[in-house]
C-alpha cells in the first residue's frame, strides 16, 4: 500500500503549480458559481491593477463598469449552463498601464467528482496582433484580387497548360466565364496553328513576351501577346501568364502605316509644290514677256500680215502654259479664288479644246449645254480644274474607251431633296454634270470617293487627290457634289454651284473692249529687266508716264524724289533688297491713300502675298494679259478718283 503524500509534499506541489500558472502570459482566473474570485495569476493582476489577495473574495463589479461586468457574468453563466468550455472575444482595458487589446477568452465549468459546481475557470489570450495580421492579410488579398481582376489583360495560373486560377480580364477577353476557364486546357484559348509554338514555350519555360493568335469562345481569332513567369503555387512550380489583346495595337500599327503612306504621298506632293513654286516666279515672268510682247507685235503688224496667224498660235500656246502652271500649283496649295460671274457653257467650251487632247482618241467627249444658262459666281480657272479632274476620273473608268457626257442645267433644290441628300442645301443652282459608261463603283468605294489619298489605282498610278480636290474647290464655291454610281453601270458626278446674285451674264472678253488708257504717273518697281521693259512699254503706249526702279531700295529713293508727281505705285511683291511690302509701308507713311497694285509670279496664296489679300489690296497674277494689266491699273486709279 502506497504511502500518503506528506503535507510538505502537497505544499511543494501546490507551490510548483502556482509558479507554473503565474509564468503563463495568458490571463488565468477562477470564480465560484456566484462570480466571486477564488484565485488568479500574475497576468490577471495587471488587468485589474491589484494583487491576488486584493482580488480574492470580490467580483467583477468591484473593478469594472456594470455593463462590462454584466457581460462577463453572462459569459460565465453560458459556460455553466452548457457544461462545457465556451469561447468568445472581448476587448479588455488594463488598469495597470492602460493597455487595451482584443482577447480570446475560454471559460470552462469546474466540478467535483460528484458533479457539483466548484466554479468557472477563465483563460484569456491576447489576440490583438494576430487579428491585425489577419486583417492585413485579408486587405492584401483583397488588393491583390482587385488588381488581379482590374488588370487590362487576362491573367491565368496554369500547371502544364491546365488553368488553376484566372481573373475577370481573361474571361472578358475570351468570352468564357471564370468558372468555365478554371480547369480548362489553356491551349484552347490559342488558335490551332499557334498551339505547337505556345506549348513549346511552356515546356522550355520561356519568360520573354511573344506574340500569338488567340481564340475566343465564339471562334474568332485575334492577335495577343503572351508573357509568362514560373512561380511557386501550393507547394509546386507553376506558370502565371498574362494575355494582352493586341487588336487595337495592330489596328493602330496598320493605321500608322496608312498615315505614313499618306504622309509620304503628301510630302511628294509638297515637293512638287515647292518645285513648282520655286520655278513659278521666273517661269511666269518669262510668260509675261512672251505674251506681252506677242500682244504688242500683233497690234503692230495687223491681221493682214503673213506672220499674224503664227503669232496668234504662239500667244495661244503661252496662255495654255499659263493655265498649266496654275494647275500644277493647285495640286499642292489651296487656291485663292478670283471670283467672277462665269457662264459655265463658255467655260466648258474653252476647256474642251485642251480636254480633247488630254483624253485621247478612244474617249468621246459629248457636251450638251443648257440654252440660255444663267451665270454662277466662280473662279474660272478653278472651274476648269474641277472639270479636268472629273473628266480624267471618268476616263480612268473607261479602260477600253467609251463616252463622257458633259451637261449643264439649272436646278431648284428644295427641302425634300435636302432630306434625301443631307449634304445638299436649298436654293437655285447651276449644275455641271460629268457622266461615263465605265466600270462604276460599289457602295464602299462610293463612301470614300472624296477622301484624300483614297484611290482604286495601283501604287504609282495616281495620288488619290483628284476627287478630293474637286470636293474642296466646290465647297469653296459654296456648292456641293452628288455622286450616282453602280458597278458596271457607270458614274455621274453632279456639281451644284450657286446662281450669281442677279444671274445676268456679265462675263466680258477683255480683248473685245477698248483698251483703257490714262495720263497719270506710275512708279513701277520690278526686278526682272524684261518684264520691267515690257510693262513700261505697255503703260507708255497707253498714255501713262512711268518712273522705273529695279528693286525696293531704288523704288523708295525714286518715290521720295517724286512723291508729289506719282499717282500710283505698281510693285512686284518679291524683289532683291526690299520687297513690295516694305516699299508700300514706306509710301503710306506719308501718302496713306496712295493707290497700289501688286504683281507676283508666285502662287497667290504663297506666304509673301498673304498681306496683299489680308488687307484687301489689289494684286494681279503673272503672267497677265495686256488687257488684264491695263484694266487693273485703270481700276485701281479710278478708285482714287472716285473718292
Amino acid at each position: 500500500m502506497a504511502d500518503k503524500p506528506s503535507f510538505q509534499d502537497l505544499e511543494k506541489s501546490l507551490a510548483f503549480n502556482r509558479t507554473m500558472v503565474n509564468s503563463i502570459p495568458d490571463l488565468v482566473w477562477i470564480k465560484d458559481g456566484d462570480g466571486v474570485f477564488l484565485g488568479c495569476n500574475k497576468a490577471f493582476e495587471h488587468l485589474y491593477g491589484a494583487c491576488e489577495a486584493e482580488i480574492l473574495g470580490k467580483t467583477d463589479y468591484d473593478f469594472v463598469e456594470r455593463e462590462l461586468a454584466d457581460f462577463f457574468r453572462e459569459k460565465d453563466q453560458k459556460a455553466i449552463q452548457a457544461n462545457e468550455p465556451r469561447v468568445n472575444e472581448e476587448w479588455l482595458t488594463f488598469a495597470d498601464g492602460g493597455y487595451r487589446g482584443l482577447f480570446e477568452t475560454i471559460k470552462s465549468p469546474i466540478r467535483d467528482p460528484q458533479g457539483n459546481l466548484i466554479g468557472v475557470l477563465g483563460v484569456a489570450r491576447d489576440i490583438t496582433r494576430h487579428k491585425e495580421i489577419e486583417q492585413q492579410l485579408r486587405e492584401s488579398e483583397d488588393r491583390f484580387r482587385a488588381l488581379h481582376n482590374a488588370s487590362y489583360g487576362g491573367i491565368a495560373i496554369h500547371d502544364k497548360g491546365v488553368i488553376l486560377e484566372c481573373n475577370h480580364g481573361l474571361a472578358e477577353m475570351t468570352g468564357y466565364s471564370t468558372e468555365e476557364l478554371v480547369g480548362m486546357d489553356g491551349l484552347l484559348l490559342i488558335a490551332e496553328h499557334d498551339r505547337d509554338m505556345v506549348m513549346k514555350n511552356i515546356v522550355s519555360g520561356l519568360q520573354h513576351p511573344y506574340e500569338a493568335t488567340g481564340l475566343r469562345k465564339n471562334g474568332q481569332e485575334f492577335p495577343i501577346q503572351l508573357e509568362a513567369r514560373n512561380v511557386p503555387y501550393q507547394g509546386k512550380q507553376v506558370r502565371t501568364v498574362e494575355f494582352r489583346d493586341f487588336t487595337h495595337i495592330k489596328e493602330s500599327d496598320q493605321e500608322r502605316d496608312r498615315l505614313q503612306n499618306q504622309l509620304n504621298q503628301a510630302q511628294k506632293m509638297e515637293s512638287v509644290g515647292l518645285l513648282a513654286g520655286g520655278i513659278a516666279h521666273d517661269f511666269n515672268n518669262l510668260l509675261q514677256v512672251i505674251l506681252g510682247y506677242g500682244d504688242l507685235v500683233r497690234d503692230d503688224i495687223g491681221s493682214e500680215h503673213a506672220a499674224y496667224s503664227s503669232l496668234e498660235q504662239m500667244i495661244e500656246a503661252g496662255h495654255r502654259a499659263r493655265i498649266l502652271i496654275s494647275q500644277l500649283l493647285a495640286f499642292s496649295r489651296r487656291q485663292v479664288l478670283d471670283m467672277q460671274e462665269v457662264n459655265l457653257n463658255q467655260a466648258v467650251v474653252e476647256m474642251l479644246k485642251m480636254l480633247r487632247r488630254v483624253m485621247g482618241e478612244h474617249i468621246d467627249l459629248d457636251f450638251r449645254p443648257h440654252p440660255d444658262l444663267r451665270t454662277v459666281r466662280a473662279d474660272p480657272s478653278q472651274i476648269g480644274q474641277i472639270l479636268t479632274n472629273l473628266c480624267v476620273n471618268a476616263r480612268d473608268a473607261l479602260s477600253e474607251g467609251g463616252k463622257i457626257i458633259i451637261t449643264t442645267e439649272e436646278a431648284e433644290v428644295d427641302e425634300t431633296y435636302c432630306k434625301t441628300y443631307p449634304f445638299a442645301k436649298p436654293g437655285t443652282f447651276i449644275v455641271l454634270s460629268v457622266s461615263d459608261n465605265g466600270c462604276g463603283m460599289d457602295p464602299t468605294t462610293l463612301e470614300q470617293v472624296f477622301e484624300p489619298f483614297f484611290t482604286t489605282k495601283e501604287v504609282g498610278e495616281g495620288s488619290g487627290l483628284g476627287l478630293s480636290t474637286v470636293y474642296g474647290l466646290v465647297k469653296q464655291h459654296d456648292g456641293f457634289v452628288q455622286v450616282l454610281s453602280e458597278v458596271d453601270q457607270g458614274s455621274t458626278f453632279k456639281v451644284f454651284l450657286p446662281l450669281a446674285e442677279d444671274g445676268i451674264d456679265k462675263v466680258r472678253d477683255p480683248q473685245t473692249e477698248p483698251i483703257l488708257s490714262g495720263t497719270e504717273t506710275i512708279l513701277l518697281a520690278e526686278d526682272d529687266e524684261m518684264v520691267r521693259m515690257l510693262t513700261t512699254t505697255m503703260l507708255e503706249r497707253n498714255g501713262y508716264s512711268v518712273l522705273v526702279s529695279e528693286n525696293g531700295e531704288d523704288a523708295i529713293s525714286v518715290f521720295d524724289q517724286h512723291a508729289h508727281e506719282i499717282d500710283m505705285v505698281l510693285l512686284d511683291v518679291l524683289m532683291p533688297k526690299l520687297g513690295g511690302r516694305a516699299v508700300f509701308d514706306h509710301v503710306r507713311k506719308t501718302h496713306p491713300h496712295m493707290p497700289a497694285l501688286f504683281t507676283s509670279g508666285y502662287n497667290m496664296d504663297a506666304i509673301h502675298t498673304n498681306f496683299v489679300l489680308d488687307e484687301g489690296l489689289a494684286l494681279i497674277q503673272k503672267p497677265a494679259k495686256r488687257e488684264e494689266m491695263l484694266s487693273k491699273v485703270r481700276e485701281v486709279l479710278n478708285r482714287k478718283n472716285s473718292r
